[in-house]
């Protein structure tokens, strides 16, 4: 009967591996990284944005093209983290989305040793850069990313005003809802 079901357990191991990959590149996804990130105290961030890459999958190339090139990173990616990262410390190299991707190490040494080899990648057929960040939050290495960016393009890095805390849900609902009592001076919709 076990042999029967083989074919199944396959299929459900094939669904696994797929709800947790990226199909393209082979590495863990978004929400792999998610779920992982929920277990973790602390660590470090890499964050990477491909530079060009937009302009030379849709203008100069092709899709394909730029396939091969996230498969070309994301090789390049893990075998940096390999090269980095000391065997008994944990790390995590995922493609989050489109041409961005991150790498979590429990060690700072390591996230600056692989955002150093990041910044001299250069896809084989050029025109692809990556801009990359480091920090102890995802929000830390998205500025850092986002100063690489810039600098890159000769611009001028601001640090950016805080962020505002979001309101509570019925402090929304309160604002949204417009009085049902006109205030003095006011019209009422009808008029």
């Amino acid at each position: 009967m076990t042999d029967s079901l083989e074919p199944i357990y396959e299929e459900i191991r094939k669904l696994r591996w797929l709800m947790h990959h990226d199909v393209l590149t082979g590495l863990p996804n978004n929400l792999t990284f998610q779920r992982r990130m929920k277990d973790v105290d602390g660590g470090w961030f890499v964050l990477v944005d491909l530079d060009g890459f937009k302009d030379f999958q849709d203008h100069r190339r092709s899709h394909r093209a730029g396939d091969r090139v996230l498969c070309e990173f994301a090789d390049f990616l893990r075998e940096s983290t390999e090269a980095s990262v000391r065997r008994n410390d944990e790390s995590l190299v995922v493609r989050m989305h489109g041409d961005e991707f991150v790498v979590w190490t429990v060690v700072e040494t390591a996230a600056r040793r692989i955002a150093e080899q990041v910044q001299n990648w250069k896809n084989e057929d050029g025109g692809v850069t990556a801009s990359v960040g480091v920090g102890e939050t995802l929000d830390e290495a998205d500025r850092d990313m986002y100063r690489d960016k810039l600098q890159k393009k000769g611009q001028r890095w601001e640090t950016p005003v805080e962020p505002v805390e979001p309101m509570e849900p019925e402090a929304v609902k309160e604002e949204a809802t417009p009085s049902s009592t006109p205030t003095e001076g006011s019209t009422s919709p009808q008029e």
